[in-house]
């Protein structure tokens, strides 16, 4: 089972996002996908779910709380060791 972070939690309406550890698309869940478990979810924690690849829009079904966790790395762009700064023009 792939692993998410709770990116989104409504429990007053029953529902939340999971942003999946692979960085694709965000999922959507409702609390009956998760069960009992729903009141013990909080907003940055880390679940393990199954895909719905049927569904219209990105959805989890069978969400877990999970005990690994991730950090978001920001993608930084390449740089090569070799390249030269730019001189700054002045004229």
């Amino acid at each position: 089972m792939p692993i998410g972070k709770i990116i989104s939690l409504v429990a007053e309406r029953g529902f939340g996002f999971i942003r999946p550890e692979d960085g694709s698309d965000d999922l959507f869940f409702h609390q009956a996908d998760v069960g009992e478990a729903f009141a013990s979810l909080q907003s940055g924690q880390c679940v393990r779910y199954v895909a719905d690849k049927e569904a219209a829009k990105p959805r989890a079904r069978v969400v877990q709380p999970a005990e690994h966790a991730f950090e978001e790395v920001e993608k930084v762009p390449h740089r090569h060791p070799r390249a030269r700064k730019k001189k700054p023009t002045w004229r």
